[in-house]
């Protein structure tokens, strides 16, 4: 009587995290003191292994891709929310200072993201946000609220790549339907011909060919948002764009484009890097074999030497 009854337990082989200790008493019994870390984690929670799913997200090969598609074509500016807050209650003087400029270089920003957003739905086609003022543009990608794309083209009819065709088939989804089959037609042109000089002047060809703004490729539509958030050129300045109408827009950048022809030329060969499973650091950190960049002064640009891009392209109605 007055005893407690304890129960038998069998005795089990206990394997401990080498953080867990083991306390036990005289006659040998013993008890795993567990971390509160620890408590409610399954045992050798860090010791599971499990495989990665066979998904496109998986795959950095193609995460890679989308995220050099972002970087190029995504353009925002940060919102000015939690900033005033945050001003009120920092302490620390220098940190309090870095918010307040970076709040004024927000808000010099204002005018020329508002320009770059009405400018990219009524003379480039994007699709009209639904708020007010979101400030931000973004190519190559589809609309999140556009469904049911009918993307018919058949990839083995046109590509031999059967890399480059399943990388496409992986992520065709996310792209918009015209840069997907723009980025399929640059593809075809890299399978047919190795020197990239010779394919970007093929697409300023194709460009300068084009009669309205709305219909020049994407890859220009991006490249033409690029130069005017840069600010760097005075003929395709936002200030003076404000005054002109699309044909006269597409005047300017069509004497202008050649002054870019080498962001082209990078675009077209990261393309090909990427796809051909180079990872996004190495394409970051990449430089030419030979240096074609054109220096930009008041006067206009360097062309490159003899024999190349330039002898490609018809000059005659473009002085």
């Amino acid at each position: 009587m007055g005893r407690s009854r304890k129960n038998n337990k069998s005795q089990q082989t206990i394997e401990v995290n080498d953080d867990s200790k083991i306390q036990c008493n005289k006659i040998g019994k013993c008890k795993i003191k567990i971390k509160k870390s620890e408590i409610g984690k399954p045992r050798d929670l860090g010791l599971i292994q499990l495989d990665l799913p066979e998904i496109w997200s998986c795959s950095k090969n193609l995460v890679d891709i989308l995220k050099f598609f972002i970087d190029e074509g995504r353009h925002f500016l940060l919102h000015l929310a939690g900033t005033k807050r945050s001003l009120e209650t920092k302490q620390n003087k220098l940190k309090k200072k870095e918010m307040e400029q970076k709040q004024i270089e927000i808000k010099k920003k204002q005018p020329l993201f508002d320009f770059m957003e009405q400018f990219s739905v009524e003379f480039l086609g994007l699709p009209k946000r639904t708020k007010n003022k979101e400030r931000i543009v973004v190519f190559f990608f589809r609309n999140n609220r556009v469904f049911n794309l009918k993307y018919s083209t058949n990839l083995n009819s046109i590509l031999k790549n059967e890399k480059w065709v399943q990388i496409l088939k992986d992520i065709y989804f996310i792209f918009d339907v015209n840069f997907y089959e723009e980025l399929i037609s640059i593809l075809f042109l890299l399978e047919k011909n190795d020197d990239i000089n010779f394919i970007v002047a093929q697409l300023i060809q194709e460009f300068l060919n084009t009669q309205n703004l709305l219909d020049i490729k994407v890859i220009f539509k991006n490249l033409l948002i690029q130069i005017i958030k840069d600010h760097i050129d005075h003929q395709l300045n936002y200030i003076g764009l404000h005054q002109l109408k699309s044909n006269e827009i597409l005047d300017i950048y069509k004497k202008r484009i050649f002054y870019y022809q080498d962001r082209v030329i990078k675009l077209i060969k990261n393309i090909r890097t990427l796809f051909d499973n180079y990872n996004y650091e190495q394409v970051q950190n990449a430089q030419y074999e030979e240096d074609n960049y054109q220096n930009l002064d008041d006067e206009g640009y360097e062309y490159y030497e003899e024999n190349q891009i330039n002898q490609c392209f018809d000059y005659s109605n473009y002085d």
